[in-house]
């Protein structure tokens, strides 16, 4: 009965590291894809704020264009 019961003392054991060990591996893969997705967020803004930059640009350009048009 006593060696019933260490073999299944020493397998729970068994088991809980290795749940222990998955756990860390998907808690840092987890912080990893957080911060990659805190940078790609990031670049998504810039370009987002650039793309409105270039269309104001090319609403003003535009306008001037048909002012000269008009001029000539």
């Amino acid at each position: 009965m006593r060696l019933q019961f260490e073999a299944k003392l020493n397998s729970m054991h068994s088991d809980y590291r290795e749940l222990n060990t998955k756990y860390g591996r998907a808690s840092k893969d987890l912080s990893e894809a957080t911060s990659h997705i805190a940078m790609l967020t990031d670049k998504m803004k810039a370009k987002v704020e650039e793309n409105t930059d270039l269309n104001q640009t090319l609403i003003n350009e535009r306008s001037r264009m048909n002012t000269n048009v008009e001029k000539i």
